[in-house]
């Protein structure tokens, strides 16, 4: 579980900065992480759905609903880590 969790975390951020690469034009949190864009969570969002459900095979979670919401709960708690990590290094 505790590896499911980093490849949800990594995907995130790989996810994030494809699209937004891509994609990204509207601004995320500009003052916090100028580089962050809604498209790039977009993007991040599909991703890591895609693969937790590319995962559950593996996972020893029950129900289909239960892990897209474990993915979900993951994902969000990447974004508001991350822009809170950004925060911190700007108030620095």
């Amino acid at each position: 579980l505790l590896l499911a969790l980093f490849a949800l975390v990594w995907s995130a951020d790989v996810f994030a900065y494809a699209g937004g690469r891509r994609f990204g034009q509207r601004k995320l949190a500009s003052r916090v992480s100028p580089g962050k864009t809604w498209e790039g969570f977009a993007s991040a969002l599909l991703g890591i759905l895609a693969v937790a459900l590319a995962g559950s095979a593996v996972l020893p979670v029950k129900g289909g609903l239960t892990l897209l919401a474990l993915a979900l709960a993951t994902f969000l708690a990447s974004v508001v880590g991350d822009l809170l990590e950004s925060l911190l290094k700007r108030l620095r």
